[in-house]
């Protein structure tokens, strides 16, 4: 899977593409990662089944922006999701979440490259249209730091704190919201 054509944004380094029916494995196998899953407020166990499902009805008809995070130097592989959602028309808001699903694409800056790429698409093509300026929002527990910086280094900025955000395990903490203006995005790659 390598080419230019293929890819919907690119830099030197990966590609995004979009979610396929055949990815869904991948995407449930990577959700249900430890690493993965306490990061999310919705933690239980994903299956095939639902993954499916959230494909046919979300992903399929663009309800949501769900790309691919595909290496070139591993010919393309996904390794990973960049994921826009739950668009805000009044607030001429999405919001933007990723993961590396891939161990081995850890700490190598993979991230804020493909956050970076996947906000550039959104603010070119998801018609975001309201009074006020579009943004990209993410809620971000406030122990993920890796997550927090991978966003800073994109130039999404704090701008306040979700108190005791209940999780679907039960346990509770707090989120740190950030947003990205279309004129804040750094180019990291």
């Amino acid at each position: 899977m390598s080419g230019k054509l293929q890819y919907l944004i690119e830099s030197e380094r990966l590609g995004l593409r979009w979610m396929t029916e055949e990815d869904c494995g991948d995407v449930v196998r990577w959700r249900n990662l430890e690493r993965i899953r306490r990061h999310y407020i919705y933690r239980r166990p994903f299956t095939l089944e639902g993954e499916l499902s959230y494909y046919q009805s979300q992903v399929k008809p663009q309800r949501v922006m769900h790309f691919m995070i595909c290496l070139k130097d591993w010919g393309g592989r996904a390794a990973g999701c960049v994921v826009m959602n739950h668009p805000d028309p009044e607030h001429n808001r999405v919001e933007s979440g990723l993961f590396l699903g891939e161990d081995a694409a850890l700490g190598r800056g993979y991230g804020p490259e493909a956050l970076g790429l996947g906000a550039s698409y959104v603010f070119a093509h998801w018609p975001l249209s309201g009074e006020a300026e579009p943004t990209l929002m993410s809620r971000i527990f406030t122990d993920n730091l890796p997550s927090i910086r991978t966003h800073e280094r994109v130039g999404y900025r704090r701008v306040g704190i979700l108190p005791q955000v209940v999780c679907t395990d039960g346990t509770s903490a707090d989120m740190v919201v950030m947003v990205l203006r279309r004129e804040d995005i750094q180019t990291c790659w």
